[in-house]
């Protein structure tokens, strides 16, 4: 089978960095998947996503650098791993009409060149990220799913990293 779309993706962001070492930031765009079903729902339409987010990140405090960030996605046409099956371990996809995805992420970094000088950098540095998935319009085979999490779309991630890093370049990291 053939399958052609057209679709127009529009953008637009800000950032305002009249604070000192700190810029806050923002904007939308609009995100396009092609379709991946491989089920009887093919052809189907293209997924479209409408992304907003708005933020803050700071080199403000010696040493540290911070960001957090709010985000938040409206789907549509929302595809999705729903299992797998008994042949050879095929998977099968799922459509939604549309599914909400909002969180937050938050990054920190502890620098310590900036308190003890030299070459050498230790440094730890987070990062944690919060998700709320959701279906808001998934009927699907007769079965209404709206406001259960959606798979695939953890709700929480979080990693941690030590490190040491010199000024001519190299970097180790654990």
């Amino acid at each position: 089978e053939s399958y052609s779309s057209f679709n127009a993706l529009p953008g637009v962001s800000f950032a305002y960095t009249g604070f000192k070492n700190t810029t806050i930031f923002g904007g939308y765009h609009r995100g396009l998947t092609t379709l991946v079903l491989r089920n009887e729902d093919f052809p189907a339409p293209d997924e479209i996503g409408d992304n907003f987010n708005v933020g803050l990140r700071t080199t403000a405090i010696k040493g540290v650098d911070f960001e957090v960030a709010a985000f938040y996605q409206r789907l549509s046409d929302y595809q999705f791993g729903a299992s797998f099956s008994n042949v050879a371990g095929d998977r099968s996809f799922g459509l939604a009409e549309e599914v909400e995805i909002s969180g937050v992420e938050l990054y920190g970094r502890l620098n310590s060149q900036p308190f003890t000088g030299g070459s050498l950098n230790f440094f730890g540095e987070s990062n944690y990220m919060y998700s709320r998935g959701r279906f808001t319009d998934a009927i699907i085979g007769g079965e209404n799913y709206n406001g259960n999490r959606i798979p695939e779309v953890p709700e929480h991630v979080a990693a941690f990293t030590l490190g040491v890093e010199q000024t001519t370049g190299w970097r180790w990291d654990a």
